[in-house]
């Protein structure tokens, strides 16, 4: 991200757009953690999305699988489950280029 980012400051694209290295920074960690990241807003209005990681047979992250949804339509529904949704479709898709997980 260093290397990425010369200044703390980050181009804003709208009023969700992560601004600084050290907020991105935290989010990476985060994401890293749970396996999944959103995008609520943060390149596009309107637009909200959860994503994972698809791995090789070496541990590289080769390809990533994702859920899309105009947030218009979103509405109040829980779309917790689309997290696993994602998780297990992108844990799939990897173990089939030959990804054995390590956890």
């Amino acid at each position: 991200i260093d290397n990425l980012f010369v200044d703390d400051y980050l181009p804003r694209l709208t009023p969700n757009t992560i601004s600084c290295r050290s907020e991105l920074k935290l989010a990476l960690i985060e994401i890293q953690k749970q396996g999944v990241a959103y995008e609520d807003e943060e390149a596009v209005a309107g637009v909200w999305a959860v994503a994972s990681c698809i791995f090789d047979r070496d541990g590289y992250t080769v390809a990533a699988i994702s859920i899309v949804a105009p947030t218009e339509r979103l509405g109040e529904k829980n779309y917790s489950n689309w997290d696993d949704l994602v998780k297990t479709a992108a844990i799939e898709i990897s173990m089939k280029l030959g990804f054995r997980s390590t956890v």
